[in-house]
């Protein structure tokens, strides 16, 4: 806290301990603190460590930036589903004038994942220090919105279905898809968006035109082909600019490698473009959703009809989510699916809002219950908040965090 003299003063540590007895009230596996600065890990009762402070710290940074705490409520349990589901309302939107450098410090300061976050408090604060200078100088320490991002950018195009049939169209489809997803985690790579990359589908456009639209340096391309159990994948990394071949590769192995084939992809990519992975970034390179083939099958399913936004194809995108839960009743992605489904029913008028409201956020919220950093299901969350509940600053700070877990999700940003 700091007087009206200027003079700075500790006011409180927050310690949880009786004041008798010595019975300590703080230990693993409790929740105990001030629920407005408490981290994500230290709601769920999980080991803590020094990031869990520099959680705090963002909070109180937030807070002096813009004269409230991030994550509100009027009672505890809103504000610990806050800090656990929600993002808050950005600092520059909160108030004018702020520095965008410091709104990416405490956004970093306050990433749901603690491998997200600064690591030590010293790199934090030389942040802070390159800021303070920065601005004193008047010199920016972090590029404009117009100038040219220095971070290696790539564009997954779809990948060409090659089997017998087009009912095969929703696994290539999903294919791409799922590393677009996947790369999209890598804070230090720009991937572009499914729906700006898809629309070269079935198309032939020069790598040059694909560069200069989607304003990438490389390119994924590449064919499925489906046999029976077997599947063939032929995946190349195309530099735009030099116009040569990075990186080739063929998979040619069973349907149950589909998940290592799309992981040795996304860190194939990876490496190659030398991207260096930072925090948890590995292990969100790799992450699965189900280990059932026959769900995961389904799901892509769903996923290709609901694309297709047509009444037909929508009942058909419900079918295939159903599907999928029966064979994975813990599928997060299948339950994000389902919620869209119902959403688009209300929102089409086949449902009374009424009715399909509260179904798709009983999907939204199951789906979230399984995993709480599924981009998906935040944004299924904020379209129920949107749609059903008028709840406009709700729906932003959903739809913020779906971005944020996955920057290449495009129904975040539509």
């Amino acid at each position: 806290m700091v007087t009206v003299q200027g003079q700075a003063v500790l006011m409180d540590f927050g310690l949880a301990q009786l004041a008798h007895g010595g019975s300590k009230l703080t230990k693993e596996g409790t929740s105990l603190g001030t629920s407005a600065y408490m981290s994500p890990e230290q709601t769920s009762g999980e080991k803590l460590d020094l990031r869990t402070d520099v959680w705090a710290l963002g909070v109180v940074l937030y807070e002096m930036a813009t004269g409230q705490v991030p994550f509100q409520g009027h009672y505890e349990q809103a504000i610990l589903y806050s800090i656990l589901h929600e993002s808050p309302e950005p600092v520059t939107a909160v108030r004018t004038g702020v520095p965008p450098e410091l709104e990416r410090i405490v956004n970093k300061c306050l990433a749901k994942r603690a491998g997200e976050r600064y690591q030590t408090v010293s790199d934090l604060l030389a942040d802070l220090s390159a800021l303070k200078r920065g601005t004193e100088s008047g010199v920016g320490t972090r590029p404009s919105s117009g100038s040219k991002d220095a971070r290696p950018s790539i564009a997954v195009l779809p990948f060409e279905n090659r089997s017998r049939g087009d009912e095969d169209e929703y696994f290539s489809d999903g294919i791409s898809e799922d590393i677009t997803s996947a790369l999209g985690k890598v804070e230090r790579l720009r991937v572009a968006l499914r729906s700006r990359a898809f629309q070269f589908k079935g198309k032939r456009p020069t790598h040059r035109e694909v560069g200069a639209v989607l304003n990438v340096g490389h390119v994924l391309e590449g064919s499925v082909r489906r046999s029976g159990n077997r599947v063939r994948i032929n995946v190349e990394l195309i530099a735009i600019e030099e116009g040569y071949q990075v990186w080739s590769e063929r998979y040619d192995r069973v349907m149950q490698d589909i998940f290592e084939i799309q992981d040795e992809i996304s860190q194939a990519i990876v490496e190659k473009l030398k991207v260096k992975l930072v925090g948890d970034e590995k292990q969100l390179l790799a992450k699965r959703y189900t280990e059932n083939l026959q769900a995961y099958n389904l799901c892509l399913r769903g996923r290709y009809y609901w694309y297709k936004r047509t009444p037909e194809a929508i009942q058909k995108a419900r079918g295939f989510y159903q599907q999928a839960l029966a064979e994975d009743p813990d599928y997060a992605l299948a339950h994000s699916g389902l919620a869209d489904y119902y959403t688009l029913l209300g929102f089409y008028g086949v449902l009374p809002p009424k009715e399909a409201g509260p179904r798709a956020e009983a999907a939204a919220t199951k789906a979230l219950e399984i995993d709480a950093d599924l981009a998906a299901a935040h944004a299924s969350m904020g379209a129920i908040h949107s749609f059903y509940q008028w709840d406009w600053k709700g729906a932003e700070r959903a739809f913020r965090r779906a971005i944020d877990l996955d920057p290449s999700y495009t129904v975040g940003h539509l």
